[in-house]
């Protein structure tokens, strides 16, 4: 497995990087972060691939962010946020 230099520096620095990953990776790995379960209902969006740094962003800000960019609804419930294509 290669790890690339760049994405362990930022996640030291407590930066999330995604380099054409897909929105499950990118959910899963903002839900580990944020200590929230990110599910994912509608998989027609979920290999759709970014290309983001977040550094110093709250979850709400973050799920903004990519809403912009893909027509996403989120529902929050506690620690679970349930994402669904518009």
């Amino acid at each position: 497995m290669r790890i690339d230099p760049y994405k362990w520096y930022a996640w030291k620095d407590g930066a999330l990087v995604f380099w054409d990953d897909p929105l499950e990776c990118v959910f899963k790995k903002i839900g580990q972060t944020f200590n929230v379960d990110i599910i994912l209902k509608d998989t027609d969006i979920a290999h759709q691939l970014y290309r983001t740094t977040f550094r110093q962003e709250s979850l709400d800000e973050i799920l903004c962010l990519l809403r912009l960019t893909a027509p996403i609804r989120y529902e929050y419930s506690n620690r679970k946020v349930d994402a669904s294509s518009l």
